[in-house]
Formats: C-alpha cells, structure tokens, sequence
C-alpha cells in the first residue's frame, strides 16, 4: 500500500505530462471513435458510464468523452417518457404472444426495480440511476419514473444528475484500476 502512495504523485506527473494529452485532439479525424462513445451511451443498460470506459480505452481525452457520454446518455429520458406508455399499450394490443410477453416481462422487471424505489422519491431515483450496474441507469430509472407517473420535469433532472454520477464514479474507477495497474507495474496500466 505504502508503494502505491509513494508512486501516486509521480503517476499524475506522467498523466498530465504523457504525449497523448498534449497533443490536440481532432474531432474529425477521430469521428468514429466519437460516434461509437454517442451511440454506446444511448444503448439500455450501457449507457454513457461504459461507453465512458470505451472512450478512455481508445485514447479520447477525458473531458470531451465524459461529456459526451454523459449528455448522449441522457438524451433518451425524454423519448422514454413520451412513447413508453403508448409502446407498451401498443405491444399489449398486437396478436402475437410473444411480443405481449415481452411487453409484460419489460414491465414487470421495471415493476420489480420500482419497488426498490420510494414512490416519488427523487433522491432514490438518482441514487438508483447513479449506481453503475447493469439494470440500473438511465434507461431503467426513466420507465420506472413513467410507470409510477412521477413528475418528468423533475425526474429528468434526477436522471441527469444521476447519469452524471455514474459517469463520474467510473471515471474514478478507470483512473484507479489504472493507478494500481500502474503502481504494481502491470502491463503499463489501463490506458
């Protein structure tokens, strides 16, 4: 442990010194890696606290990908709100049964995550949207705020808030695993 403190301040001299943050980085010579940050965040479940990690894995700078994911991860809130209702109303409506049991197992596990919740309770939903784990996020807080017809202008911005923590709680975690990886001579660290 002492060895890991005694390299820390030396690994923030080689971050802030490296070759790859200095030089600029060009958004049009890097469009794919920005496009594949954009969609990743908007995916269920994947959302901007992994497509954060993909970013940083394809040496994007901190700052522009952080932001990226996080707004881009948070564009589907208002999509989910609008169209969630009327699309399961809408699966439950068609005479396939495979599609009513998929609209039926979607809203039961959002059920089932709703009850983790306080009805209205904004500060779980952030709390719940800002843990970075599959099955919780963005996407999942948005349905479960629909279903429980919570008030969209001020869950929108608990999701925001919450996207925002999630990002920034993985970005810890990146830069962490690095520093370790780093203090114990592991392959030169994550990045």
């Amino acid at each position: 442990m002492n060895k890991l403190v005694a390299t820390l301040p030396l690994l923030l001299a080689e971050v802030t010194t490296s070759p790859v943050t200095q030089q600029a980085f060009v958004w049009s010579e890097n469009l794919g890696k920005v496009i594949s940050v954009a969609l990743l965040s908007m995916v269920p479940t994947f959302e901007g606290r992994y497509a954060l990690l993909v970013g940083q894995g394809m040496g994007m700078p901190l700052l522009p990908t952080f932001l990226l994911a996080f707004v881009m991860s948070t564009v589907p809130t208002p999509f989910i709100f609008c169209f969630f209702k009327p699309l399961l109303k809408w699966f439950y409506s068609l005479p396939a049964k495979p599609i009513q049991k998929f609209a039926a197992w979607i809203e039961g596990r959002a059920q089932k995550k709703a009850k983790d919740l306080e009805t209205g309770s904004l500060v779980a939903l952030f709390v719940f949207v800002a843990i970075p784990l599959p099955g919780t996020g963005g996407w999942t807080g948005s349905i479960i705020a629909t279903l429980l017809d919570m008030d969209r202008k001020r869950t929108a911005v608990a999701i925001a808030l919450g996207n925002l923590g999630a990002c920034a709680i993985m970005t810890v975690v990146y830069f962490g695993v690095d520093a370790v990886l780093h203090a114990f001579g592991l392959a030169g660290g994550i990045g």
